[in-house]
């Protein structure tokens, strides 16, 4: 008995730990983020739209060149803005990125933007390029690291954004 325990111990850890979500080197920012799709701006911001995305900035919520302003006290938007991209997952057909360069952070320790190209967020100071439908997986560059990801939840045609 004690042998077997001593062997699925070791095994359980393992196990554990690769179910653990990536440890991002970004630093941690409020991300509070709402997008209503009932609202006339995001009304076509739906599941059926594969790889259309919204960004969340300083200066508000950004869909096809229209900035929605935030209500005062809303709109928090981690460290480097947060894109929200429709992946037509049928679990949750959105996922949430921090836009901040993960691999220029850990260079320079300052926030360089990337910015949205089909499905992909490019880095314009190193070259990065992270796969927005693959978990924000660095696809061309040296980083190792993936965007990082925020929690997001859709509800009654809201969708929630936050860590």
């Amino acid at each position: 008995m004690n042998t077997k325990f001593y062997i699925l111990l070791p095994l359980l850890a393992i196990l554990c730990h690769s179910c653990t979500e990536p440890v991002s080197s970004l630093p941690v920012r409020p991300v509070g983020v709402r997008i209503n799709t009932n609202q006339d701006m995001f009304v076509h911001f739906q599941p059926s739209c594969l790889y259309d995305y919204v960004i969340a900035d300083a200066e508000g919520l950004h869909y096809m060149n229209q900035v929605r302003r935030y209500q005062e006290g809303h709109g928090a938007h981690g460290f480097g803005g947060v894109v929200v991209i429709v992946t037509g997952s049928s679990l949750n057909p959105y996922s949430s990125f921090d836009m901040a360069c993960p691999a220029c952070y850990l260079s320079t320790g300052k926030c360089h933007k990337t910015y949205i190209e089909g499905f992909f967020a490019i880095c314009p100071d190193c070259g990065e390029q992270y796969d927005l439908t693959c978990f924000g997986t660095p696809t061309k560059g040296k980083s190792k690291e993936r965007l990082k990801q925020y929690e997001t939840n859709v509800a009654n045609g809201v969708i929630t954004v936050r860590n």
